[in-house]
């Protein structure tokens, strides 16, 4: 399986980052999806499993009162898939690596992959493995942006390299240093955001100037650091604060500058 895709220079980008196992935030951004154009792609930045524990719930019903339906999210995926295909990309995040031998993550449990796999259904649970396993690891957007979960510093030595990774199998500590760094790290110094976004330009033949990525959150409901990083959040915003991003694949975006809040950087329960 490919580990990258180049999105085409027309059309309509939409991003999405962690849902988190919250069905009614992604059954919006199905919704949303179905009314866009039919030449829109979406994309979206991983970190689909895992919601919240009681304890969570009760601390902030605000932002974690909903039941988790990572699996169900799962074979959404997968149908949406089928029923469009090339147009929905599945990116893999840190949470959803710790599924097919990424390292354990502890946000509400102490081992949360083990935990969601214990009470699954056997479709749920294919669906988790096929999806994880096929996942890109980032997407490229001729108009500018690179999407992946996390935002990277160190970009791989080329792009054959970057495809060449077999999710689920035994990594290389090469192989495993690329999937860490594309899933695990939050934003960078703005100095070592540019050599990455210029590292991948080279690799790519598309200037790129910008990392949206996921990973992150913020009540606020997105964040923005200096010229080329931004993050949209889902997961840990209140529902009126949450936002997903939405790009003309036809313009230019010379920086997050450019991705204005309240024109690309849209709120996800908005009327649409």
């Amino acid at each position: 399986m490919p580990r990258h895709l180049i999105l085409p220079s027309s059309g309509t980008l939409l991003v999405s980052t962690d849902v988190h196992g919250n069905g009614a935030d992604f059954e919006r951004m199905i919704r949303r999806f179905q009314l866009s154009p039919a030449d829109t792609h979406w994309v979206i930045l991983g970190d689909i499993v895992h919601g919240p524990n009681d304890a969570a719930r009760s601390r902030r019903p605000d932002l974690y009162d909903y039941d988790d339906q990572s699996g169900r999210i799962a074979i959404q995926i997968m149908q949406l898939r089928q029923k469009y295909p090339g147009r929905v990309h599945f990116v893999l995040g840190n949470h959803d690596w710790a599924h097919i031998g990424g390292p354990v993550t502890a946000k509400f449990w102490p081992n949360e992959a083990s935990y969601l796999e214990s009470y699954l259904e056997p479709l749920e649970k294919r669906a988790i493995d096929t999806l994880f396993r096929e996942a890109l690891l980032g997407v490229i957007a001729p108009c500018g942006p690179f999407l992946c979960h996390a935002s990277p510093a160190q970009p791989p030595a080329s792009l054959d390299e970057l495809d060449a990774i077999e999710l689920g199998a035994s990594l290389t500590p090469s192989q495993h240093r690329i999937v860490n760094e594309f899933t695990g790290p939050y934003q960078q110094r703005e100095a070592d955001s540019r050599r990455f976004l210029a590292a991948m330009s080279d690799l790519c033949g598309h200037r790129l100037t910008m990392v949206i990525h996921g990973h992150d959150r913020s009540e606020d409901g997105w964040i923005q650091r200096e010229e080329t990083q931004l993050c949209p959040v889902i997961f840990g915003a209140p529902k009126s604060h949450k936002r997903v991003v939405q790009l003309d694949l036809g313009a230019r975006y010379e920086s997050v500058h450019d991705v204005r809040d309240g024109l690309e950087i849209i709120r996800l329960w908005a009327r649409i």
